[in-house]
This record gives C-alpha cells, sequence and structure tokens, in this order.
C-alpha cells in the first residue's frame, strides 16, 4: 500500500532552506512519518534565483507569488524562512488560506503583531481558523534538552528555583559581516530577537516571567569598544537580562560579538535538589547533579554525571540509529518536521514540543521587555 503524499512549499531562500530540505529528504529515507513529503514549489525575494534554488534542493518548481502558494489546493504545508520582518503579512494570508504553517523564529519582530497572529489562531469570539500552526524554535528538539525537560517534570531535581541561559556568537567581530537585515533593528535585527532561543527555553523550563531589568550593548566601529545603548540607538549587539516568576530566577545573556564562541549556547536548569545542564557545543550529552544527601565518606565525592543521550528510549532516538550513535544539529530540523506532519496528518493543533503561536508570542513579549527596559 503507497503512503499518502503530503506537498510542501516554502516561503524563503537560504541556508534556512537547505536545513529543512535536508530534513524532509531524512524524514523521508528514514520513514519517520507514514507519508511521503513532496518539495513542491518554493518563493524567494529574488525571482532571477529562484528556479535554480528549486533545482538544487529538490523542489518541482518555483514560484513568483505567495498567492500561487495559497491558491494551490494540494499544497498543504508551508514553512515561512524568510527575514522576520516578512513574517507577518505572509503568515496572515497564509492562516485565511487554511494551510498548515511552520514558522521560522522569531514569529514575528514585536509582541504586538506576534499577539494578532496568535489571537488569529485562537479567534475570542470561538471562530478558530482551521490551522496547525507553529514557531521553529528547533532547540527544543535536541534529544538532550527534551531530557531535561523530562527529568524536570518528574521531579529529579525538585522544585526549580533559577534557570541560566547564554547563547554567544562571534560573526559580528568581522566588519565585512555587518551588514543586511540582522543589523537593522527596527526589521527585526536586534540580537535580542536573532537569539531568542534562550529566551524560548527559559519560558519551556520556568513558565512565564517578568523581565525586571536589561542592559544592551553595540560594537563602536569605531575603535572596537563596547558601548551601552537604549533600543533603536545603535545596533543591538548583546544582551543582559534578570527576571523571575513565583520565586524563581531567570538571568540570560547572549550577543553576536563574543571572542571564540562560534556558536554557543548552554542552559542550566537549578532545583532545590540538583541541576541540570546542557550545552550546545556536546549537544548529545547532559550533565546531572542530583543531592545524595549526608556523605558517608570523608571525602566529598558529590559532583555532576554526564549522560549521553543516544539510546532508543531517549527522546527522539527511537527512529534513529543504535545506541551511542549521535545527532547533529541539523538533525533537530527532522524532528521538527515529523511532529508537524504527523499533527498534521492527526488534525491534532496541541504540540508535544514544538512551539505554539501563543507560546512564541510570549517570547516576544520577553524580548520586547529586554530592550525596551535597556
Amino acid at each position: 500500500m503507497s503512503k499518502r503524499s503530503i506537498k510542501v512549499a516554502f516561503v524563503g531562500g537560504g541556508w534556512m532552506a537547505r536545513a529543512h530540505a535536508r530534513a524532509i529528504a531524512t524524514i523521508n529515507v528514514l520513514g519517520m512519518v507514514d507519508a511521503k513529503l513532496e518539495l513542491a514549489s518554493i518563493l524567494t525575494r529574488d525571482p532571477s534565483k529562484v528556479d535554480a534554488l528549486a533545482e538544487s534542493i529538490g523542489f518541482t518548481k518555483g514560484v513568483g507569488s505567495l498567492e500561487e502558494i495559497i491558491d494551490d489546493e494540494e499544497i498543504e504545508v508551508v514553512a515561512i524562512l524568510s527575514p522576520t520582518l516578512d513574517h507577518f503579512g505572509t503568515v496572515s494570508a497564509l492562516l485565511e488560506g487554511g494551510k498548515t504553517l511552520i514558522v521560522e523564529k522569531p514569529l514575528t519582530t514585536n509582541y504586538a503583531t506576534s499577539k494578532q497572529l496568535a489571537d488569529l489562531v485562537q479567534r475570542g469570539d470561538g471562530s478558530d481558523i482551521d490551522v496547525i500552526a507553529g514557531v521553529g524554535y528547533n532547540y527544543r528538539f535536541v534529544p538532550g534538552v527534551a531530557l531535561l525537560r523530562s527529568l524536570v517534570s518528574e521531579g529529579a531535581i525538585g522544585r526549580v528555583r533559577q534557570f541560566r541561559g547564554r547563547y554567544d556568537q562571534s560573526y559580528a567581530l568581522d566588519r565585512d559581516k555587518r551588514k543586511g537585515w540582522r543589523f537593522d533593528d527596527f526589521i527585526g535585527g536586534s540580537s535580542v530577537g536573532d537569539y531568542s532561543h534562550v529566551v524560548d527555553l527559559a519560558h519551556l523550563f520556568v513558565g512565564d516571567f517578568e523581565v525586571s531589568y536589561s542592559q544592551l550593548w553595540s560594537l563602536n566601529g569605531a575603535d572596537d569598544t563596547l558601548v551601552r545603548i537604549a533600543a533603536g540607538e545603535a545596533s543591538e549587539d548583546s544582551f543582559f537580562a534578570v527576571g523571575n516568576t513565583d520565586n524563581r530566577v531567570v538571568t540570560l545573556a547572549g550577543g553576536r560579538i563574543h571572542n571564540g564562541r562560534d556558536n554557543y549556547l548552554e542552559i542550566e536548569v537549578e532545583g532545590e535538589e540538583g541541576t541540570l545542564i546542557w550545552s550546545l557545543e556536546e549537544m548529545n550529552k547532559v550533565k546531572v547533579f542530583q543531592r545524595s544527601g549526608p556523605s558517608k565518606s570523608s571525602v566529598n565525592s558529590e559532583g555532576f554525571r554526564e549522560v549521553l543521550v543516544s539510546d532508543g528510549d531517549h527522546p527522539f532516538m527511537a527512529k534513529w540509529w543504535g545506541s551511542g550513535h549521535t545527532l547533529g544539529w541539523a538533525d533537530t530540523f527532522v524532528h521538527e518536521w515529523s511532529e508537524l506532519i504527523q499533527c498534521h496528518m492527526d488534525g491534532e493543533a496541541i504540540f508535544p514540543t514544538l512551539a505554539t503561536f501563543d507560546e512564541a508570542a510570549k517570547v516576544q513579549k520577553s524580548v520586547d521587555a529586554i530592550r525596551n527596559l535597556a
């Protein structure tokens, strides 16, 4: 019996389109869902390059307008991979068209428009738009991060009382790379939004929180010193923030001007009875500390232990390779798409892992607060 075919379209190109296309190809090869996913149409900002891109990453065709995707009744699922400034109009139109959506993070450039989209999916008058829509905070789909969530929910470290998150990169130290939309803070280029992954992970582990203090910093182009700024004064290259909720403390930092850090994301979740750590630089491992009570030895031997997250009973690992065979960054999109497609096939809008529009709007509310309080 042949599998059901599900046609997919992308809005946006670049390297993220390649990451998502690779994920879909992997799902088909490994049979991770009971369907065959077809890369049908892709739309990019540059019409002169769309056909070549379509051919290079396996799409049937490139198209010249969003309307072509909306009007194509055979296309069931659409990924929005374009710059953040474009998201609001694109997503609004696709929601009305009834397509299942995955939107690259952040949802929009500010809380007001993110909340509007969340309200479109869940209208206050009860007349829901019949769509399944999620936001691609892909680090939720790292097996190690998912394992930490399971440990927290099982009470392995007691009640969570602190979350510390840090996301550092260094690419903006290169003057030749300080250009494009990511360096225009008014169209979604702020480092706070760019590194909102770490804000999302804070919400994932402690729930909603209030930002109580923040700082923004910009790299001075004249002498490479750091200058503290208010939102919008200059390129928002680095940030620091403190928040709290229900006697839980949240500490966040991130930026694109940190020497030696190509893609350094680390989270630490501290509970009353232990602490959990995960780092992207060792993404297949987690560190676990659990208080064992009074020591029976004259030497304190308590400490962190490392767990290699690769067994078949670990999150997301059942359909991969044998125990001990580790995964990479790009495989998070395989998990993300597998969940999205399964929910699409089941007609289920409640995701086990994928961020909802409402969750993404709350992340954007925290992002706005970090910028506005600086």
